[in-house]
Order: C-alpha cells, then sequence, then structure tokens
C-alpha cells in the first residue's frame, strides 16, 4: 500500500514539476511579447519624432525662402530716390564717369533682349564708377593735404597777424568813441569787435585758399577750411559745424549722410 503510494506521489511530483516548467516557459513568452511591444513603441515613437523634425525642417526652410523671396522682390522694387541716389544722380562728376562707362559698352549688350545680361552689364559699370570715383577722391584728398602742408600755415599767420591788426584797430575806435579802452566794458566790447573781425578775416581767407583749389567747407567755429572727413583741421570742431560748399563735386559718401 505504501509503496503504491510513493510511485503515487513520484508520479504527481513529476507532473507538477512538468507543469511548472510549462508555465516558466509561456511566462518567457508573455515577457518576451511585451518587450517586443514596448521596442515597436519606442521605434514608432523615434520614428515620429524624425518625422516631426523633418516637418519642421521644411517648414522653417520654406519660411525661410518665403521671407529670402520677399526680401529680394522688395530690394528689386524699392524705391531709389532716398537721398544718397538722389545726390549721387545731381553730381556732374559721376555723370561723367556713367557716360565714360557706358561708351565702353560692346554692341551685343546693346542689342541684346536678355534682362540677365543687361544687369550684369550695369553692375559692372556701376562698379567701374566706384572706381573711378574712388580714383578722383583720392586725388582730392592729395591736394587738400598739399593745401595743408604748404598754403594752411601761411593763412594761419594771416589769419593772426589780421586778428592783431583788428584788435588794435577796435581798441582804437573803443578810444575814439569816448571809452578810455582800459575798463572791463570797453575791453570787452573791443574783444568782441575784434574777435568778430578775426573771424570775417579768417573765414575769408580760408575760403579764398579752397576755391582756388577746388572743393572745401569752411568751419563755424573757426572759419579754417575742412581737410579732413569729419573734423576741423584748425579747431578740431564736429561736423555738423560746417558750412558752405565750394565744390558740389567733390565730397566724399560719409559727408553726403551729414544733415
Amino acid at each position: 500500500m505504501l509503496t503504491n503510494c510513493m510511485g503515487m506521489a513520484f508520479e504527481e511530483d513529476k507532473i507538477m514539476r512538468v507543469k511548472i516548467a510549462k508555465f516558466e516557459q509561456d511566462l518567457q513568452v508573455l515577457k518576451l511579447e511585451a518587450d517586443m511591444d514596448a521596442s515597436s513603441c519606442r521605434e514608432a515613437s523615434r520614428m515620429e519624432a524624425l518625422r516631426r523634425m523633418e516637418i519642421t525642417r521644411g517648414l522653417n526652410q520654406a519660411a525661410r525662402d518665403r521671407s529670402r523671396a520677399v526680401r529680394l522682390e522688395k530690394m528689386r522694387w524699392a524705391v531709389r530716390d532716398v537721398r544718397r541716389n538722389v545726390i549721387k544722380r545731381s553730381r556732374k562728376d559721376l555723370q561723367r564717369f556713367r557716360e565714360l562707362a557706358r561708351a565702353e559698352r560692346p554692341l551685343e549688350v546693346k542689342q541684346t533682349l536678355s534682362y540677365e545680361k543687361r544687369r550684369d552689364q550695369e553692375r559692372d559699370e556701376e562698379a567701374e564708377v566706384r572706381q573711378m570715383e574712388r580714383d578722383a577722391r583720392k586725388e582730392r584728398l592729395a591736394v587738400r593735404e598739399v593745401y595743408d602742408a604748404v598754403v594752411g600755415p601761411a593763412a594761419s599767420a594771416a589769419a593772426t597777424a589780421a586778428a592783431s591788426v583788428a584788435r588794435k584797430a577796435a581798441i582804437a575806435a573803443v578810444r575814439r568813441g569816448g571809452g578810455s579802452g582800459d575798463s572791463p566794458a570797453d575791453a570787452a566790447d573791443a574783444e568782441n569787435a575784434a574777435a568778430i573781425a578775426a573771424a570775417a578775416a579768417a573765414a575769408a581767407a580760408s575760403t579764398t585758399g579752397m576755391a582756388e583749389l577746388g572743393g572745401g567747407r569752411v568751419c563755424r567755429a573757426c572759419g579754417g577750411p575742412r581737410f579732413g572727413r569729419t573734423v576741423c583741421a584748425k579747431c578740431g570742431a564736429n561736423a555738423n559745424s560746417w558750412r558752405g560748399e565750394v565744390d558740389s563735386g567733390g565730397e566724399d559718401e560719409e559727408d553726403e549722410d551729414v544733415v
């Protein structure tokens, strides 16, 4: 009896072990399926992220292309009657340079109907005009430097002498008018009159000298000529104090922006 029970117990134990192994195998299969589902979800999420990135990149590229197209269209149809271009069109030296550049235009370009060829030729002509303008500007600057080195000291000495003579004449005029010339009020009147006379003499001398050399402006502060771009060579005044122009076609591009 016991022997039969032990045999049945062993069989029951084997059956339970087989069932446990089968359950473990099924559990491993379920775990593998869960891992495969998770991997598929991660791959789908990565593909979705890549798709969104491509869509965003395409939209940004389209926005940049449209912005560039709009900018080019605005530049093509922009109003050209701005102050700098108006001044350039009114300058006779630039008109002469443009005529010289257009005189070298070949016959096939004159007879062509292609917009691109005409545009390329116009760009080449504008570049040639700018080069001619730079060369002419260098020549004018050389003349101004020569004036500053040679005529400038003589003009300053003449202005100083004129100021001294004007001061003495003003003091004499105050004394003739009944003043002693020694009181503070008489001295102030004499100094004011002398300063006005000296400034007028210096301005006249500087303007005459620059007119003889072909261009320049006169400083409001000291009446001296301008040789640099924005600062007086004599007193260092700012460009806003310049008045008058002797040569209408010999200024730099930076000077055209000064109001």
